[in-house]
């Protein structure tokens, strides 16, 4: 079992590309984000839902102005000059995700929680709502309950595997935009549980660790290989989502892999896999992992969203007073075993305001006795819904 603070990337940013639209967090702020993180945690387990955080980031765009507007438009992806395209392609995306069949289970939901002396524009309120679905909950902030109610919501969108995203509610706090997601899907081929030993993995520290390592064997995996990497491609029973793992050549470190990586190279790599024999190992895992994304995001070039005196986020509010982005808090979690995997994932953008509130191939093997790569993607939106690694199963 991995510990809280393990390192496989949820990458819940979904590729639009079948649509070619610009759609909101465009594919390679998922990639951009993703190593601005890890870059942090290379030597612990990581993991990271992008759709989570672009959704909400998109849902705090909406009232974004000026100059801030730009900066966000720049770092998510998006064309300012395109925002009703964006938003039918996010409206469609929500829809489409919602549809999954045989057995598997993808929930999207989002709220804003509102502090109740703040005047919301409302224009800003209703465009989330008819873009993201996103109620919003009318709050007393200064009630000694508000976090518990926004905590319950995170909670039950959830199925508890999260059971909070605050602490406390921030004094000057005006708003919270939240994304959650969650996912359970059962394995197209399951693993079977008594083929599952216990076998040693090499993790980065050059500590061998025991764990139970799953196996399975079948005449066609959807398989790639180059002379950097081993990759197969585990779809769920939907037909839709599947999971990819990378597995790093011998000689080869997680840590270059990740350094080649982005929207292109991913792209590349993913056309390579074709029909092929052979056993693969995998071990169990369960991860859970918390960060907050200010640092990074700034870093990218959101930084003006968080500053006090710059942001311009006047068309989320009738207010005079200037309302910034004061933090974006973001949590995951993901079990994967012999029948499938279940995972979710909660952003919350805390808003708060100034001075307030041919020949047969042959068979392979491939063992992931070291740290490896995986990213989970719906096949029929080309949406990336998780990505990470692991080092210390």
């Amino acid at each position: 079992m991995l510990q809280k603070k393990s390192f496989l990337v949820l990458l819940s940013s979904l590729i639009f590309a079948q649509s070619g639209l610009a759609a909101y967090g465009a594919e390679q702020f998922d990639f951009d984000l993703y190593k601005s993180l890890a870059a942090n945690k290379t030597k612990e387990n990581f993991l990271y839902s992008p759709y989570s955080v672009s959704s909400a980031l998109t849902m705090t765009y909406i009232g974004s102005n000026s100059t801030t507007k730009e900066a966000m438009a720049k770092v998510l992806g998006l064309d300012p000059k395109k925002d009703k395209e964006s938003k039918a392609a996010i409206k469609a995306d929500i829809e489409s995700l919602r549809k999954l069949e045989n057995g598997s289970i993808l929930e999207v939901a989002n709220t804003l929680f509102a502090n109740k002396n703040i005047e919301f524009s409302q224009e800003f309120l209703n465009e989330n709502q008819k873009n993201f679905d996103a109620d919003t909950n009318v709050t007393d902030f200064n009630a000694p309950d508000a976090v518990n109610k926004i905590n319950d919501w995170v909670k039950e969108k959830t199925h508890e595997k999260i059971s909070k995203i605050l602490d406390k509610v921030n004094s000057d706090a005006i708003l919270y935009l939240i994304n959650a997601i969650y996912f359970k899907g059962a394995w197209q081929n399951q693993f079977n549980r008594e083929d599952t030993k216990k076998e040693k993995f090499h993790s980065l520290d050059n500590k061998d660790l025991d764990v139970m390592m799953m196996s399975l064997s079948r005449n066609s995996f959807s398989y790639a290989e180059t002379g950097d990497f081993q990759a197969v491609f585990l779809p769920y029973k939907d037909n839709r989502l599947g999971l990819y793992v990378f597995l790093p050549k011998k000689g080869k470190s997680l840590d270059e892999f990740e350094k080649t990586l982005d929207l292109k190279s991913f792209e590349k790599n993913t056309a390579l896999f074709a029909s092929r024999p052979g056993t693969f190992k995998m071990p169990r895992f369960k991860i859970e992992d918390d960060m907050k994304l200010k640092d990074d995001l700034s870093k990218l070039g959101m930084e003006e969203a968080f500053d006090k005196n710059k942001a311009d986020f006047s068309l989320m509010t009738n207010e005079k007073n200037r309302v910034f982005i004061n933090d974006v808090i973001h949590k995951t979690y993901m079990d994967v075993n012999e029948e499938g995997t279940e995972a979710a994932a909660v952003t919350a953008v805390e808003m708060c305001m100034t001075s307030a509130r041919m020949d047969p191939p042959q068979p392979f093997a491939m063992t992931c006795d070291r740290p490896f790569f995986v990213a989970l993607q719906d096949m029929q939106t080309k949406k990336l819904l998780f990505m990470g690694h692991i080092t210390k199963p």
